[in-house]
């Protein structure tokens, strides 16, 4: 937070992938979401964050909630301004480096433009 707090920030961008989720679980059991709330709390009270989801958010909602993390994590969202309300990544698999060069471009050109528009 002391070197976000030394840039003075007019806002913060993330692009996802706070939470760790783990895939092929049904529930959100073995989930953990504590520091990625702990770091929206205290970026939220402090600057605008606008907030797109990664494939561990998208992970993660789409599990069935047995231990209240899905609700404290949508809780701390809530206080975000969402970009696109669905995630930026690419499902097929990675082929070489010059196609994960393409594919980081293609994410930050959405939420780029995502970002843009919702400036108005």
């Amino acid at each position: 937070m002391e070197e976000i707090d030394r840039c003075h920030p007019d806002f913060v961008l993330i692009g996802g992938d706070l939470p760790v989720s783990r895939s092929g679980e049904p529930t959100d059991e073995r989930d953990r979401v504590e520091k990625g709330i702990a770091l929206l709390e205290e970026l939220t009270r402090k600057y605008r964050v606008y907030f797109s989801f990664g494939n561990h958010e998208e992970k993660l909602f789409s599990k069935k909630e047995c231990c209240g993390r899905k609700t404290l994590f949508e809780k701390a969202l809530s206080k975000t301004v969402q970009l696109d309300g669905r995630a930026v990544w690419a499902r097929k698999k990675r082929k070489s480096g010059e196609e994960s060069a393409l594919l980081a471009a293609a994410r930050f050109k959405l939420v780029s433009s995502a970002f843009l528009e919702s400036l108005g």
